[in-house]
């Protein structure tokens, strides 16, 4: 215990990583102050540019340029001033007709038509007629000239039956006209089988909306279900994650280096049957595709090794990382507003995603537009295909707001990750019995972290926002140059592109820890990077079995959710005739497209709980550490008894003599690393002298 029975005095002046105990708001944690101000001057800066690119956007753009068809002059149908009236685009017909319905499409020369005419349907199209050349002849002989001219007329011709595809087409009604719908529709068809499958896809989403909404909810209460399930059974469930993940991690390394054996055995037959399962030599060449999964195979495997040396040597760092996940569940189940953060991040990541993606429809469409014909076995087939060029002006513009876009992207999830940590940071903080923990810490956290360190998000977020606007560029360039086939360039955009994803990797751990630094002692970024850093290597440990057991548990929990959430939809859309009935008006007619949906949907449900749940893991761990460098003996007023009891944690007696510890010391884990945070040892603290106890206790 502390001298008298009372906290340390205050620190020293110049100590930048001591937690205030006397800061006004009765916690631990240090008074906010604003971080990293030449950030956040430069992050609204650029959001006024984005604020300015939206806005040309607006002025100069259209968006229905991207996918309504157009006619044989050009004219976009809906778009096109004097045609706003007819949105949709109807091939006519051409050849013999019988029953209504031509022997052939004139693919090359489509028009704009208010409506689809449907089946018993007649109406009077205008078509371009075919073209018929005129020969004129001037002069007398033998001075004659001879002028040909094409002359194509609009004429009137009979519609056909046909159905509205998207809202943008009018394609053969496959009941009246297969051989046209197959023409169009096929496999081999300009537009391919998806347009149809599509409407009808998208048709039974609309139908069956309420088992959707119905199914969604499911998949909340499942999510709710899954962490209850942590709670109650984390030791079993975190060796059995672990077991899975060494088991997986062994397979998955001798599935990798199969080949190689393979060939080397002559084993031909099994060798094919490997490739064709194996996604690598789908992108690439046969050689490089082995080369790199053998690379791949070597590299797990010895992610393997070092898993299993760890388990071996690190059974006090699986109790804590076992400790910290079963102290997350209690954390998220005893601080309400917990309980609701993963609905209100996915909806306000979704708000800012659906209104930057909206401006980038705008923004693209300001590039001047020209049209392009398919060429399907020696046809020309008009009104689908264009592209756009852009200024130099308009692709600086483009660039921008692409990366605008990852930026402002990466600042949500850094609040998100940010709200959460001063949440837990402050539940964490609150003296047993912890009740429901502090009032409104959402509120609070977002707060802080939009007043105070605002900066300090946009400085970690605009790291990740590069990496990502790099690896999107590099991605392009290998796609077009395999497209080109440049193989060199491909290959060294291909490794870049993997380079960059493991330094974004590495950047994403560092932001997520740094955040919570934050969130304790209102650091600027470096500051709590390098802090946030040390704390990776010292205890590096306990955060990759906490990782890899969060990792299991995530994977699973998304898995399980999206999967019996899609099974159960299934199961009740072909069981009700309401949906199965082809004369029902709310007939679906592609019920594994709706299951697919729905699980893809509850799986983005599941993936917010089960991220909420891992940074709630890695913040205690962390808030955990800092406690237990910077006050030992006052671990005991804010842990939670499970994460006490399973860490092995005992306070430091005050009267110690040779250096020894009374009370054990605080646990075997903690006493063979370096105090990430001060650079000194727990053994050097304890000699007994008060300097050195206060020194501790500093963080010194």
């Amino acid at each position: 215990h502390f001298e008298g029975g009372k906290p340390p005095s205050a620190p020293h002046k110049d100590d930048p990583t001591h937690l205030d105990p006397h800061a006004p708001d009765g916690s631990d944690l240090k008074p906010s102050k604003c971080t990293d101000p030449i950030c956040l001057v430069f992050f609204l800066a650029f959001l006024g540019g984005m604020v300015y690119i939206m806005k040309f956007a607006l002025e100069n753009g259209e968006p229905r340029r991207l996918t309504h068809g157009y006619d044989y002059a050009g004219n976009l149908c809906g778009v096109t001033p004097g045609y706003e009236e007819t949105p949709l685009l109807y091939w006519c017909g051409k050849g013999l007709v019988m029953n209504g319905v031509p022997s052939d499409l004139n693919l090359k020369a489509p028009i704009c038509v208010p409506h689809c005419p449907g089946e018993g349907e007649i109406h009077i199209m205008p078509c371009l007629g075919e073209a018929e050349v005129k020969v004129n002849l001037t002069g007398e002989a033998p001075y004659i000239t001879k002028t040909s001219v094409v002359v194509q007329s609009v004429v009137p011709q009979n519609s056909y039956p046909t159905l509205e595809i998207g809202g943008l087409y009018c394609l053969p009604n496959p009941n009246d006209a297969k051989n046209l719908t197959e023409k169009m529709m096929g496999p081999d068809g300009p537009m391919g089988s998806w347009p149809a499958q599509a409407a009808a896809a998208v048709g039974g989403l609309r139908r069956c909306y309420m088992v959707i909404i119905g199914s969604l909810i499911f998949a909340i209460f499942m999510g709710y279900a899954y962490l209850l399930l942590l709670r109650l059974f984390a030791e079993p469930l975190v060796k059995i994650a672990l077991a899975i993940l060494t088991l997986g991690t062994l397979l998955f390394s001798v599935y990798l280096l199969a080949g190689e054996v393979l060939s080397r055995t002559g084993q031909a037959d099994m060798l094919a049957s490997w490739q064709a399962s194996n996604m690598l030599f789908q992108e690439y060449e046969a050689s490089t595709a082995q080369l790199y999964s053998t690379i791949a195979g070597v590299i797990v495997f010895v992610l393997f090794i070092v898993i299993v040396c760890v388990l071996c040597v690190a059974n006090e760092a699986i109790m804590t990382a076992i400790g910290c996940i079963e102290a997350a569940c209690e954390c998220l189940f005893t601080m309400p507003s917990m309980l609701i953060q993963p609905l209100v991040e996915a909806a306000w990541k979704l708000f800012i995603a659906s209104v930057l993606l909206y401006g980038l429809f705008w923004l693209v469409s300001t590039g001047e537009m020209a049209t392009k014909a398919i060429n399907y076995k020696g046809y020309e087939v008009g009104g689908l295909r264009r592209s756009f060029t852009f200024t130099r002006e308009g692709k600086i513009m483009l660039a921008y707001y692409l990366f605008g876009y990852f930026w402002l992207m990466e600042i949500t999830n850094a609040m998100s990750q940010f709200v959460v940590s001063y949440s837990v940071v402050l539940w964490y903080y609150t003296e047993k019995p912890k009740g429901f923990g502090p009032h409104f810490p959402l509120c609070k956290g977002f707060f802080i972290g939009a007043f105070y360190h605002l900066g300090t998000l946009a400085f970690g977020s605009f790291l990740i926002a590069t990496c990502r606007f790099i690896r999107a560029v590099l991605l392009f360039i290998a796609r077009q140059s395999k497209a080109s086939g440049n193989k060199v360039m491909e290959l060294l955009a291909s490794c870049c592109f993997y380079c960059i994803t493991c330094v974004q990797k590495f950047l994403e751990q560092i932001n997520k820890n740094a955040y919570i630094d934050v969130a304790i002692s209102s650091n600027s970024f470096i500051t709590a990077a390098r802090n946030s850093f040390s704390f990776m290597v010292s205890e590096a440990g306990t955060v990759m079995l906490l990782t890899g057991a969060c990792w299991v548990f995530s994977f699973t929990g998304i898995l399980l959710i999206a999967g019996t959430t899609g099974f159960l939809t299934q199961i009740l859309v072909v069981s009700n005739e309401r949906w199965t009935s082809p004369t029902s008006p709310h007939h679906v007619a592609n019920p594994q497209f709706v299951a697919a949906v729905t699980a893809i949907l509850a799986g983005m449900v599941a993936t917010c709980f089960m991220v909420v749940f891992d940074h709630t893991a890695d913040t205690l761990l962390y808030t955990f550490v800092w406690n237990k460098t910077h006050g030992h003996n006052t671990v005991q007023k804010f842990a939670t008894d499970t994460l006490v009891q399973i860490t092995g944690y005992k306070p430091k007696s005050t009267r110690g003599s040779d250096g020894e510890e009374g009370g054990g010391g605080g646990g075997g884990l903690f006493s063979s690393v370096v105090n990430f945070f001060g650079g000194t040892s727990p053994k050097k603290n304890t000699a007994g002298s008060s300097e050195e106890r206060k020194a501790l206790m500093q963080g010194h």
